[in-house]
């Protein structure tokens, strides 16, 4: 009913300010001088709202330089063997030796080398390289491969994530190639939730993707 008699209603707004016998008063000079700088600061609020934009995202190389205490040089890295000691979908890892200098100890690594095609938007490839560093370098868990460093030339197609080398392989690498009782099974189940547990209660919450049973 409300708003059947609003309807009603509102062809007559206009008629009340024209009811006979009531007259508006002229404004005087400084009401309207007051009236034009209202709508001036309004226009000017408009323009200047207007002229805002959109934040830029900041580029591949430019997230970079936020872990810059990570990157490595290609030249001290000294491959052990030509061949990949695995690949997968996106990226092959081979072993490697990464040569520190200045008095430091040299030590075994294994290289994830993230494949570059020339038909992959190169915009997509960088963002994804620089995300999978961003992450590694914020995990710290002793059931966790450990982020070493990377090593990044992006012109050339080089894109490689320097990890801590695990002699003994992933879990189904283990396995196949020892004995084990049913208490070191378990373990490794333990290990493997302990690893996940973490990454699900990171801020925000960290999905691994490619676990196998």
């Amino acid at each position: 009913m409300r708003r059947f008699a609003s309807k009603l209603l509102t062809p007559f707004n206009d008629l009340r300010l024209q009811a006979p016998g009531v007259r508006r008063r002229t404004p005087t000079i400084d009401e309207d001088a007051q009236e034009g700088h209202d709508r001036s600061v309004q226009a000017g609020a408009i323009t200047q709202f207007s002229k805002q934009k959109t934040p830029i995202k900041p580029s591949a190389r430019q997230r970079l330089a936020g872990v810059s205490s990570f990157r490595i040089e290609a030249t001290a890295i000294l491959f052990t063997s030509t061949d990949s000691h695995k690949s997968g979908g996106k990226a092959d890892v081979a072993q490697a030796t990464y040569r520190r200098g200045n008095g430091g100890d040299d030590q075994v690594v294994a290289v994830k080398k993230v494949r570059y095609h020339r038909d992959m938007k190169k915009k997509k490839f960088e963002n994804e390289f620089v995300h999978e560093v961003e992450v590694m370098a914020g995990l710290s868990h002793e059931n966790i491969v450990r982020l070493v460093g990377f090593v990044e030339d992006f012109e050339n197609g080089t894109a490689w994530i320097v990890l801590s080398w695990e002699p003994n392989g992933n879990v189904s690498e283990f396995l196949a190639n020892g004995n084990c009782e049913i208490p070191e099974r378990v373990s490794l189940i333990q290990d493997t939730f302990e690893g996940i547990k973490y990454l699900h209660t990171r801020q925000p919450p960290i999905c691994h993707g490619d676990l196998k049973s």
